[in-house]
């Protein structure tokens, strides 16, 4: 960028915070004399137009109101995320490896000692809020699980949010 500068213009050193006034121009090579009253020989490319910049209250304060008639863009309020809760599932084809094997009638005894160790367990952890899965069928497992639950005075349990779990889970949180 080369400047046509002429002695007597006003100039800023780029590299430096100076400013000074030209006294002479010899080829590439200008003499500044600087505001300290020191004469300074600087190569052109060095060399910026001087301009004054006037800082007056006014000035801040139309910037103050530029801002503020601009304001920046709000971001979009995020959704409320839906609760995620710890499942248990009490189903016994997910409780034991090999439940075929199992008898019958032994299916509500595992599931009850089942719950009663994953309840341990989320009341040792503080899990704060956790579903057993205990599905429909005739409501045996759901009423023995109530019963348990019914135990501990510092718990609430109601239907687990019926859009994800149906009619078929229990939600269990600590009273507050």
């Amino acid at each position: 960028m080369n400047q046509d500068f002429k002695i007597g213009d006003k100039v800023s050193l780029i590299d430096e915070n100076l400013n000074g006034t030209i006294k002479a121009i010899t080829d590439n090579r200008v003499l500044v004399a600087i505001e300290d009253g020191f004469d300074l020989e600087v190569n052109v490319l060095q060399l910026v137009p001087y301009h004054e910049l006037n800082f007056s209250i006014p000035n801040i304060n139309h910037i103050k109101r530029e801002k503020n008639d601009n304001p920046k863009p709000k971001k979009a309020s995020k959704s409320p995320k839906k609760k995620t809760y710890i499942e248990f599932d009490l189903h016994i084809d997910k409780l034991h490896p090999n439940w075929k094997t199992l008898d019958k009638s032994n299916y509500l005894n595992y599931q009850i000692s089942a719950a009663q160790g994953k309840l341990d367990f989320a009341i040792k952890k503080r899990i704060p809020h956790f579903v057993f899965i205990h599905g429909v069928g005739e409501g045996v497992l759901k009423q023995e699980l109530h019963t348990i639950l019914g135990r501990y005075d510092f718990l609430v349990f109601e239907d687990a949010p019926y859009y994800k779990y149906g009619l078929g889970a229990t939600l269990v949180s600590y009273k507050l």
